[in-house]
């Protein structure tokens, strides 16, 4: 998959009501030739196209009461979806804690009305992985919700995905911000700049390497980090998704949505909040961004 430069054919915020199915609900002479467009690109041939069979996360052990770390459970359902040619991931309403969970192509993971994914606060269970961070590509820890060298593969539902980030907002700056943690110590020694890539934080939904890729109508909570990180990716669509980063605390860097070489992304109807940018487009930095694109 080249990426050869950062190639934003569109990336639209349009804040307005959520839509209920894969392409947007608004009559067609409301849409811009841009939308148009890009709708046909996504919405032709087998985007995010999901086989009709359905697999319960909680028939493979996962229980939604805040405390059982299901990150094993929701992962054999994803696999099990996956070797069997695709299929949608459900799960009963409750809280469902985990560690970073892997979508995989073909497999939707379909949060309903009732459902939340939160993140259990422990950095051992997000896994180092490569990716790019502040436009320079390194190790980080995995997300809350990965999409990892996939296609076709889908978030979906009108469920929640709690980052239950202010253990990591705290461990960044203290409560209140700016009072403690890595940034006090990284400021007296002149170099604040650096606790940005020192300070691990986990993020929400990472899309990486990946193409075809549908984020639909889900609400993210307190992001750790960054909410919906999309890198090196092709047709991706995020529509009708909500971003609440104020809540409980001051987020540090709790980006909305942010894209970095990628091309063909597609953001509407969604509704954000965070504290940092809400929209972030980039294509590396320095040297390193160089080398890469």
């Amino acid at each position: 998959m080249p990426y050869i430069k950062l190639i934003p054919i569109a990336l639209l915020l349009l804040l307005c009501a959520q839509c209920s199915s894969p392409q947007s609900d608004a009559p067609t002479s409301e849409k811009s030739a841009l939308v148009q467009n890009l709708e046909g690109i996504f919405y032709t041939g087998t985007f995010a196209e999901i086989p009709d069979q359905s697999f319960k996360a909680n028939d493979y052990g996962a229980v939604g009461d805040s405390t059982t770390l299901n990150t094993s459970a929701i992962q054999q359902a994803i696999d099990a979806a996956h070797a069997a040619g695709g299929g949608r991931v459900e799960f009963e309403p409750g809280i469902y804690l985990s560690g970073a969970i892997f979508v995989k192509s073909n497999v939707d993971l379909h949060l309903g009305e009732g459902v939340t994914i939160r993140a259990i606060q422990d950095d051992s269970q997000y896994p180092e992985r490569p990716t790019r961070i502040a436009g320079f590509e390194m190790t980080w820890p995995a997300a809350l919700i990965n999409v990892y060298e996939e296609q076709h593969a889908r978030i979906s539902g009108k469920g929640t995905i709690d980052g239950n980030g202010k253990f990591w907002w705290d461990k960044f700056w203290g409560d209140p911000p700016r009072s403690g943690g890595m940034w006090v110590d990284y400021e007296r020694k002149d170099v604040r700049w650096a606790v940005d890539y020192d300070c691990k934080r986990v993020r929400a939904v990472v899309v990486y390497k990946s193409s075809d890729v549908l984020l639909k109508d889900f609400t993210v909570l307190r992001s750790g980090f960054w909410t919906i990180s999309l890198t090196y990716s092709e047709r991706v669509h995020v529509d009708g998704v909500t971003i609440r980063n104020n809540i409980g605390g001051f987020g540090p860097s709790s980006e909305g949505i942010n894209t970095d070489s990628s091309k063909d992304i597609l953001v509407e109807n969604c509704d954000i909040d965070c504290n940092d940018d809400n929209l972030c487009i980039k294509a590396g930095r320095d040297d390193d961004g160089l080398r890469v694109n």
